[in-house]
């Protein structure tokens, strides 16, 4: 079935039945037929191609399908929409998400005559330790999808009646894996002390809570607005972060936990409150920094924020254009001072 996809480019009679395998039921069959359908090019075959990418085939064989597939320029127009209904199908951490995101600027860039973008030079300009972040090893995931968000942003954000929310999933998914890595490996150090780390969760988060909530209440705003985006995001919740613990359980912690979980970890493991037992036990910043707390608390909102719109904005409502370009603003805000913090 492979082969007929260069086959086709002689005889274009074998499209038919590229087609005709693509609906085959068998998994094995339906994938080889949606490779030579690329193959071939055509946009009804490629339409063909990313029905599969979004479909519940094999994630592996869809992921690596699409990041081989390019839109060329003739053909943007008319493959846009299959792009924004395969993009609709699959969730951020399916491997098709970034590569059809790639596709989608490619749509929108063909469709523009305005003179190339350098992405780099627009995210330093908000977030100037991205500079030195590109010359660091290890970084080369996060570097890549930072500006293909910011791409998307700069081709598709002007536009009202687009769908706005992939890149601020594609942005607070970066968001998600850059916490997890910087603060996974702090709370493991913790709780390879459980009954430190337990005691710690029953005297100060137990007993110390409502005090310690008296003092964050002036410094969390609820609700909270980005862009003419409301959000609401309850001060009392932020100990539901560590159920487990007050169940003496350790967290699991071998995939990302939620950027929303860890700003509510930040309030209770990275601030220093003598009054009522609070420690900063992920040992963040410099402990005697002026209102280094108050900063704290103001970066953990906010992350908690930025989670909240994360989720409006992609299971209950649209973005607007206001909303994005704030969202945009407070996002490479938060990613500075969490670099400053490490």
């Amino acid at each position: 079935v492979w082969a007929l996809g260069k086959l086709a480019k002689i005889d274009p009679s074998i499209e038919a039945t590229l087609l005709a395998a693509f609906r085959d039921d068998d998994p094995a069959v339906h994938e080889r037929a949606a490779a030579g359908l690329l193959r071939l090019g055509t946009p009804a075959a490629l339409a063909q191609a990313l029905a599969f990418i979004s479909s519940d085939g094999d994630p592996t064989a869809r992921g690596a399908l699409a990041a081989v597939i390019t839109i060329a320029r003739p053909h943007a127009a008319e493959l846009a929409p299959a792009i924004d209904s395969a993009l609709s199908k699959v969730d951020p951490d399916d491997p098709a998400f970034e590569p059809l995101l790639r596709m989608k600027i490619e749509t929108a860039s063909a469709a523009d005559d305005a003179p190339p973008i350098n992405v780099d030079a627009e995210i330093s300009a908000v977030f100037p330790a991205f500079a030195q972040m590109t010359k660091l090893p290890g970084f080369d995931s996060m570097i890549r999808s930072l500006r293909t968000a910011e791409s998307l942003f700069q081709t598709t954000g002007k536009t009202t009646d687009a769908d706005l929310s992939p890149p601020i999933t594609l942005w607070m998914k970066v968001l998600e894996n850059y916490v997890h890595a910087w603060l996974g490996p702090r709370l493991a150090g913790l709780q390879r002390e459980p009954a430190v780390l337990f005691d710690y969760v029953d005297r100060a988060i137990g007993s110390g809570w409502s005090g310690y909530q008296r003092w964050l209440e002036p410094k969390w705003r609820d609700p909270a607005e980005v862009g003419g985006a409301k959000v609401e995001i309850p001060l009392r919740a932020i100990p539901n972060a560590v159920r487990e613990l007050q169940e003496h359980r350790r967290k699991r912690l071998d995939s990302p936990l939620s950027v929303t979980e860890w700003a509510r970890m930040l309030v209770l493991f990275a601030v220093d409150h003598q009054p009522t037992g609070f420690r900063n036990l992920f040992k963040l910043g410099a402990a005697n920094a002026p209102k280094a707390a108050e900063r704290t608390v103001s970066l953990a909102h906010r992350l908690h924020t930025l989670a909240a719109v994360r989720n409006l904005v992609t299971h209950r409502a649209s973005a607007g254009t206001n909303t994005l370009a704030a969202f945009r603003r407070s996002y490479y805000a938060a990613f500075e001072d969490l670099v400053a913090l490490a």
